[in-house]
């Protein structure tokens, strides 16, 4: 068996706020940081990065995306959430962010509109949407596919039942809310009335 590959804590720090505030380091460190797989490597921490690690923790607001990281590995949690390392996505991951996008936009131009888009234009929010996304000509091609029959299926199965939407995208990041004195964050997808006009949270699944 091939022993871990060791990346000091300290060197991951430096390239994360190198990024952010523009700081020259080595490009040797950061060279090796991105040829790592970082799921795969043993963190090797120093004091002052453990003392820097923990107020960072302390401080960073918890999104749900945050604690499906965490519970699914806390290595990933602390590598995408805490350090924000930078990654490539996935061609799924992209093709999600595209749907997502999809949805916004639909519900927004609903939202303003105050009349239901046409599935074509529901369709062209996602192809705009896939297009801005770093992908191959042929994972464009394949996506498209996907996404345009989950679309259309999704239109015309909810097309009678559209509820015209109170919010979208609503950010409850300046709220303080607290949950055990972990600040919460994130972003609800749509809030629509029920059928006694109450307000009424929805994610787009």
């Amino acid at each position: 068996l091939k022993a871990k590959a060791y990346i000091k804590a300290g060197d991951i720090i430096q390239v994360v706020l190198s990024q952010r505030f523009k700081i020259k380091i080595n490009k040797d460190i950061v060279k090796k940081i991105f040829a790592a797989r970082l799921d795969k490597i043993k963190i090797d921490y120093r004091k002052k990065d453990k003392i820097w690690l923990k107020n960072k923790v302390k401080y960073s607001p918890l999104s749900p995306t945050g604690l499906t990281n965490y519970l699914r590995c806390p290595k990933d949690y602390l590598i995408k959430n805490i350090l924000h390392v930078p990654a490539i996505k996935s061609p799924a991951q992209s093709y999600g962010t595209a749907i997502h996008k999809a949805f916004e936009d639909f519900y927004i131009e609903f939202k303003n509109r105050r009349e239901v888009p046409t599935s074509k234009e529901f369709i062209n929010y996602f192809d705009n949407a896939l297009e801005s996304e770093i992908l191959s000509k042929s994972d464009i091609k394949h996506y498209q596919k996907n996404g345009h029959e989950l679309i259309e299926n999704y239109y015309q199965k909810n097309k009678n039942d559209f509820k015209l939407p109170i919010h979208t995208e609503f950010s409850f990041y300046n709220h303080n809310i607290y949950f055990n004195g972990i600040p919460i964050t994130g972003k609800i997808d749509k809030i629509i009335p029920n059928e006694e006009e109450e307000e009424l949270i929805a994610t787009i699944k």
